[in-house]
């Protein structure tokens, strides 16, 4: 999907903009089930100003959110930007969300801008998978380029998020003019760091906007994740950690002829 120039952009300035990945037809589907859930209440779900603006849990909620979880094309854009072998994260994104008139708190002032995550050693790619057009009218996803590589922690929330709010962040409040308004068409996936400061724009038309919210990482060599905590999407779990590295002195020998076989590596 992508080739060296966008992965290097990715890396630089902490997102990229993927056109056309879901079809139209699996959107419609999306949007119906998405519309019969909110018309019903099925839970969980979360309320702004009485009405239903978020559903959660969308890996539970049965296959058909799985088609857009696991759509080879969003997949492919991941694969290229974290490597073959990858999670989906239930503990983190895992949600629909209408953006309704009015509903975002953000724009320049830096009040909605946030990061996904605390610190750099266990970021995530952030796919925000539009099922509309997002555009400056319609709250478009605002980000700052390049904020991903501020400083790696910037300190504990104050409201128990699992990320950090740039208005909490004094030193760096200037950057929230910096931010710019990322429009993507329907089927659309912006890819980010989840340590990249961004929020979703106000929508000042009368429409809402509906868009899907998914994380996803590599699989951790060194940590293999709890049952629940994540689900295998593509490639294998591979754990390399040296507890289980029962072939070491098989090898070793050959490649380090001078080296004794005590010896620690």
């Amino acid at each position: 999907m992508f080739d060296h120039t966008q992965r290097a952009f990715f890396r630089l300035n902490g997102y990229l903009v993927a056109g056309g990945v879901i079809p139209p037809a699996l959107i419609d589907r999306i949007q119906a089930a998405a519309r019969c859930d909110i018309s019903q209440r099925v839970r969980p779900y979360r309320l702004v100003g009485g009405s239903v603006a978020r559903l959660d849990q969308l890996w539970d909620r049965g296959p058909l959110y799985r088609e857009v979880i696991e759509h080879p094309l969003l997949l492919d854009c991941v694969e290229d930007l974290v490597g073959p072998n990858i999670e989906y994260l239930t503990r983190r994104h895992n949600h629909l969300t209408l953006n309704g008139p009015q509903h975002s708190v953000t724009g320049r002032g830096g009040s909605g801008l946030h990061r996904d995550s605390l610190q750099w050693s266990r970021p995530i790619v952030t796919a925000l998978v539009y099922l509309d057009d997002s555009t400056a009218e319609t709250g478009a996803t605002q980000l700052i380029p390049g904020s991903h590589s501020l400083l790696p922690y910037l300190g504990m929330p104050s409201d128990g998020g699992g990320g950090i709010h740039l208005a909490e962040c004094q030193e760096y409040q200037g950057y929230a003019e910096q931010a710019l308004t990322c429009e993507v068409q329907r089927g659309g996936v912006l890819l980010f760091n989840s340590l990249l400061f961004h929020s979703a724009g106000v929508n000042r038309t009368s429409s809402d906007r509906m868009s899907i919210t998914l994380g996803y990482r590599s699989v951790d060599e060194l940590q293999p994740t709890p049952q629940g905590y994540a689900h295998l999407v593509r490639g294998e779990a591979v754990y390399r950690g040296n507890d289980a590295d029962t072939n070491r002195h098989a090898w070793r020998g050959d490649v380090f002829p001078d080296l004794d076989s005590s010896e620690s590596v």
